[in-house]
């Protein structure tokens, strides 16, 4: 019950070992083959639409492609390139639209009204359009309104605004509002099948992966021994590695003003395949745990409860010495 989540204008953010083509080709291809679907990214450069819905087709339509808030006109272009490559639903990241950077682009993008996206959502003839970017109900109840078909409860991974709140938190109050009227999916913090399977838990339909996929052999970025213990290197596209300088510099100079991003390691986690295969495996064995064949019957079974920092220590491995973390534990 997951997807991966969306990332566009690779070379620019990330690495040069991907073209957005190369990338979306790997990206969509081997989400398909593992029975799972992504969506894929936008950006300034057409290309990046363009390559993204071709690897779409590619795949039989198995892809969500993600078209951002710009003005109408490119929207009916990027819609109509969406629409030809077979998907079987668009979505639209509206989740940092209020940002300046984004009316200043050329396109502009910006926020949308509930007349503008009911605009939009009939672009779609009967096509599912999905938004991104919800983090309040009056926010998902506006999608509704628009006649959206799903939303995604996101905060942009946390990099649009610092400490704004976890979608843990706003998550069970979307899901009592608009609970079977849209489909709902779920992005940010989530790294394991336990993060999962406490999504689904809190009314999600869906879960939407990033960082969870970095970890992986099919990740781009080096494997390196870190400490005695092998990590995937990782770094945020606002960090001064990425460069960025064209989507956060505050104007005035041709460099990063102050770097947003991090620049990090993640643990690793072996073959793409194999991690899923066992995330999977670990969410189903919960939801069997717990009495609940089907994710409608966990919702209507679910009770939450807060726990401590201490309850999650003594819930896992403690006061021992791990002699090999494996994988399989890291990917929980």
């Amino acid at each position: 019950p997951f997807f991966a989540g969306p990332v566009g204008a690779v070379n620019l953010h990330y690495s040069d070992v991907y073209t957005d083509m190369t990338y979306n080709d790997v990206l969509v291809r081997a989400c398909a083959e593992s029975g799972i679907a992504a969506f894929t990214g936008d950006g300034t450069n057409p290309d990046v639409m363009t390559m993204a819905t071709k690897a779409i087709g590619n795949a039989d339509g198995c892809g969500v492609p993600t078209i951002k808030p710009w003005n109408i006109d490119t929207i009916k272009e990027k819609m109509a390139q969406a629409k030809a490559s077979g998907c079987f639903a668009v979505a639209m990241d509206v989740d940092a639209a209020g940002l300046p950077f984004l009316k200043n682009m050329t396109p502009p993008a910006g926020s949308k009204t509930v007349d503008e996206l009911k605009e939009i959502v009939k672009l779609m003839n009967g096509k599912p359009f999905i938004l991104k970017g919800i983090m309040t109900v009056n926010g998902a109840k506006k999608a509704l309104e628009a006649g959206a078909s799903g939303i995604v409860v996101s905060n942009h991974g946390g990099r649009v605004l610092d400490q704004c709140p976890a979608t843990a938190e706003v998550l069970p109050a979307i899901a009592d509002a608009v609970g079977g009227k849209l489909t709902i999916l779920v992005d940010g913090g989530l790294r394991s099948g336990t993060d999962i399977f406490k999504a689904l838990a809190m009314g999600a339909d869906f879960c939407m992966l990033g960082r969870y996929f970095s970890r992986f052999d099919e990740s781009p970025t080096s494997k390196i021994l870190v400490g005695g213990s092998y990590m995937k290197e990782y770094w945020g596209e606002g960090s001064a590695r990425a460069r960025n300088w064209q989507r956060y510099d505050l104007g005035g100079s041709t460099k990063l003003s102050f770097e947003e991003g991090v620049d990090s390691y993640v643990p690793y986690a072996g073959p793409l395949a194999d991690g899923v295969q066992t995330t999977l495996y670990k969410v189903k064995s919960t939801m069997c745990n717990c009495g609940a064949l089907s994710i409608p019957e966990l919702q209507q079974k679910a009770k939450l409860t807060v726990v401590s920092s201490t309850s999650i220590v003594e819930g896992g491995s403690h006061d021992v010495v791990l002699k090999n973390a494996t994988p399989n534990i890291i990917n929980g």
